[in-house]
């Protein structure tokens, strides 16, 4: 930028350059990227994490025995977050982010936001999880059908004659060494708006089951 320069009746002229912004430094990218996979991450974990422990609950299963690989849980937060409150909750992560940098904000501000973030992450990964676990719970003629025939005739014999145990079982989920099936009951007339009464077993694949057969009742 020229600027003109009047003395002793004389006009000089100087050239004044802007100053150039700071460039960022690669190292500094390289750090911000890590942080950001970081807690993407993390966060992502305690999505998935929350998500599943809820949906299971509506069948009464417990999580710690489903044998869940840790990279599973990164899928399930999709479920969670792929929702309205879900994307709501991240644009508004950003966007407090955004505006606390641009404030020049301190590290403990940051760290409030994490904080913030997590917490409402938590609830609303809890209750996607448990919806869609409910809704599953209440469309179970959805679930495939299943049938066991067990090495011991007598263990048969004895789930035949518990009258929680009998009626339709229901393929709910299965790990590599168990099965967790649900027992639906017939609905009762007296009240046909309400869920029939139903229990979960989780039945050892190795030591009780001789052969099993899924039937799809829905087709």
């Amino acid at each position: 930028m020229d600027h003109k320069l009047f003395h002793g009746g004389r006009r000089w002229r100087t050239n004044l350059k802007r100053p150039k912004a700071r460039a960022v430094s690669f190292n500094t990218l390289v750090a911000l990227w890590r942080d950001v996979s970081l807690f993407a991450a993390a966060f992502a974990y305690l999505a998935g994490w929350t998500y599943i422990r809820s949906y299971y609950r509506a069948f009464e299963i417990d999580p710690n025995i489903l044998d869940v690989a840790i990279n599973n849980y990164f899928v399930y937060a999709f479920f969670a977050l792929l929702t309205g409150w879900g994307v709501a909750l991240v644009i508004a992560l950003l966007s407090t982010a955004a505006i606390v940098h641009r404030l020049g904000g301190h590290k403990l501000v940051y760290t409030a936001v994490l904080l913030a973030f997590a917490f409402g992450l938590f609830h609303v990964s809890r209750a996607q999880g448990a919806q869609d676990g409910r809704s599953l719970r209440a469309r179970f003629q959805e679930l495939p059908a299943v049938t066991f025939t067990f090495k011991d005739p007598n263990l048969g014999a004895r789930i035949a004659a518990n009258p929680e145990w009998t009626g339709t079982w229901f393929l709910v989920t299965a790990t590599k060494d168990k099965y967790m099936v649900l027992v639906q009951k017939t609905p009762d007339p007296m009240f046909p708006d309400r869920w029939p009464a139903a229990t979960t077993l989780v039945i050892p694949a190795s030591e009780a089951i001789a052969s099993i057969r899924l039937k799809d009742i829905t087709k």
